[in-house]
């Protein structure tokens, strides 16, 4: 789903404008972001929890050339679904549902 879907959708279901909806949709990711940084939990309830996690310093490889690059620490974002986000995905489909899809 993009942005603009995201705006149309809210503006439908909460009865507002598009523009109105921007603005909700913009404060949100906002206040989503400048909580994380703080290194702050910012929960979205029904969907999960977003918060900051560290990454330490390590050794990476250049892929072109195979030389070794280091890389320093920093702090990275990290999402956990919520039981309700998890349960509400569909259940991987056996081998043999799968080939009778795609046999049709």
């Amino acid at each position: 789903m993009t942005k603009s879907e995201m705006i149309d959708h809210l503006a439908a279901s909460a009865d507002i404008s598009k523009s109105k909806a921007a603005i909700v949709l913009s404060s949100l990711v906002d206040l989503a972001v400048t909580t994380v940084a703080k290194g702050e939990k910012f929960a979205l309830p029904g969907v999960g929890i977003f918060e900051r996690a560290y990454r330490p310093a390590r050794t990476g490889h250049n892929v072109k050339t195979g030389e070794p690059i280091s890389v320093p620490d920093k702090f990275a974002p990290k999402f956990k679904a919520s039981k309700q986000f998890k349960d509400a995905m569909p259940p991987v489909p056996t081998r043999k549902a799968a080939e009778k899809k795609s046999s049709k």
